[in-house]
């Protein structure tokens, strides 16, 4: 860890790695395999991180590397389009009929600029309207009020001009929403399940009232789908909770372990992107072979009629009886909306007690309480119930 302080800021490439909101020096990661992630001392660990999100099918799945190893001895970067994009994007839109067009990017933080880019562009409006706690990637017009860690309290470097133009307001609050929601928003954009602030549903309703209210006010609705698209179920939360988005958002699983996202939606708003249109948007590794293969057998290993019933089962092994168990509990709670889930301990340092004796016992929770927990589709039966066992004896 200290050779990798020496060149990379605080050790690492991105914040939560770093480990510091559970005040440990964090894991290094030599391999993982199935639902087991090793760090470089040897030690195996149940991983409920699972790339935080991306793995929908666990660490080095056949299926994918198969599919990865056969790009790799034909080429891997090329600079031009390739089939692999067609067909990731006709997957993608046959699971999501309201994405008519997509724009392959490489991060959740580029789809989100390019969404709001896009939806600036398309109703001749400049405010974004977004909730309290909704993470939506590090891009500017979206940082403000992002989370509840205190690294999103003081947006240095982001200009004031920037966090006036975006309007933060609680997510299920529909007064707040009625109230916001005018004719100066260009477009309200929503992690439709929030994964960000721990796993927070929408109330029943807040979402049909959403897109109601946008719509009246001319304003798009952008849905924030990199964490919930395709792990929520087979249309991620617009199907789930059958409102369809303006716009929307993916990432992790698309690229199935790889860096790619998406931003789709109707060809009238999409093609106003450049080529055809006046909407500039652009990168290099925009729709990398490798991630569009990995993307696609992702997909198809999650195409079974019952894949997504029996990823809830599973989750529901861990949830239901956890959520038994803390009935009537003064502070921890546990929130599930599908196959997403998070314990909501009271404070971060309940919340580092508890990561610390679930480590203990090879189990690796997301080291942050703001974050969602997930199980892979190759989690086993035994598997599972060692993490229930231990969150049950710990609360016991």
């Amino acid at each position: 860890m200290d050779q990798l302080q020496q060149r990379l800021v605080g050790g690492v490439n991105s914040p939560v790695r770093a480990f510091r909101h559970v005040g440990m020096a964090p894991r290094i990661a030599a391999g993982g395999q199935g639902a087991l992630v090793r760090d470089v001392e040897g030690r195996s660990y149940i991983d409920l991180v699972c790339g935080w999100g991306s793995l929908l099918h666990g660490h080095a799945h056949p299926v994918v590397r198969d599919a990865v190893e056969k790009r790799l001895r034909d080429g891997w970067m090329f600079g031009l389009t390739t089939t692999e994009e067609g067909r990731l994007a006709e997957r993608i839109a046959e699971r999501m009929p309201g994405l008519e067009q997509i724009r392959f990017v490489g991060t959740g933080t580029e789809s989100g600029m390019t969404a709001v880019r896009l939806a600036r562009a398309a109703t001749g409006r400049t405010r974004i309207l977004k909730f309290i706690g909704h993470y939506h990637g590090h891009h500017d017009a979206l940082l403000p009020k992002a989370g509840s860690s205190a690294l999103f309290s003081t947006l240095a470097g982001v200009p004031s001009s920037w966090i006036q133009e975006t309007v933060c307001i609680p997510f299920n609050d529909l007064p707040a929403l009625e109230a916001a929601c005018d004719a100066s928003i260009a477009a309200v954009i929503v992690e439709p399940v929030a994964t960000n602030m721990g796993t927070v549903g929408p109330t029943p309703g807040f979402l049909q009232e959403l897109r109601r209210i946008s719509r009246a006010q001319g304003a798009l609705l952008i849905f924030d789908e990199v964490v919930t698209g395709f792990r929520l179920g087979r249309s991620g939360a617009q199907g789930w909770f059958g409102v369809e988005p303006d716009l929307t958002m993916l990432g992790k699983i698309v690229g199935g372990g790889f860096p790619a996202a998406a931003v789709g939606g109707p060809r009238h708003l999409m093609q106003q992107l450049a080529p055809e249109g006046q909407v500039f948007q652009a990168g290099t590794y925009a729709g990398h072979p490798i991630a569009m293969v990995a993307g696609a057998a992702d997909l198809e290993l999650a195409s079974g009629p019952t894949f997504y019933a029996d990823l809830e089962a599973s989750v529901r092994r861990i949830t239901d009886p956890v959520q038994q168990r803390l009935v009537g509990h003064p502070t921890a709670r546990l929130e599930r909306v599908g196959t997403l889930f998070s314990l909501h301990m009271g404070s971060p340092e309940a919340y580092s007690r508890l990561f610390r004796a679930l480590l203990d016992r090879g189990i690796l929770a997301p080291p942050s309480p703001y974050e969602t927990w997930f199980v892979s589709s190759v989690h086993t039966p035994a598997q599972l119930d060692a993490v229930r066992d231990a969150l049950l004896d710990y609360f016991s």
